[in-house]
């Protein structure tokens, strides 16, 4: 039996697994001839990151700038492969953890507290001119 909506065959459920259309009342009826069979892609291979994030990690801790690069890089191109496989690379979580953890954080807490001891200078200059 197939599907009255997209011609997709029924497997006995209840709705049409390719459209979800209710499978309904309508009797078995053979494909139309003039549709063409949909083909699925290729599922590609689970690209892994798991040794970016590693060598990332690694460079942080060595070369903190070169870190930072690599970070962005392997992030950008962890993007691109999800873009393309429509799936995220095994590790990227990582990738994304060490960002967070190693660079946007640190950079923002020093931020911060330089903003803080600016402040904090000019309410002693202020005071003891005072």
């Amino acid at each position: 039996m197939y599907c009255s909506n997209c011609g997709a065959r029924l497997d006995g459920g209840r709705f049409c697994s390719g459209c979800g259309t209710p499978a309904g009342g309508a009797p078995a009826q053979a494909a139309p001839a003039h549709q063409v069979a949909r083909v699925r892609p290729a599922v590609s291979p689970m690209v892994d990151y798991t040794g970016y994030a590693i060598l990332t990690l690694v460079a942080y801790f060595f070369a903190y700038p070169l870190g930072v690069i690599l970070n962005i890089a392997f992030l950008f191109s962890g993007g691109g492969v999800r873009r393309q496989t429509g799936r995220a690379p095994g590790s990227m979580g990582c990738l994304h953890a060490q960002f967070w953890l190693l660079f946007i954080i640190p950079t923002v807490l020093g931020i911060a507290v330089t903003v803080c001891s600016g402040v904090l200078i000019l309410l002693a200059m202020v005071l003891s001119a005072l």
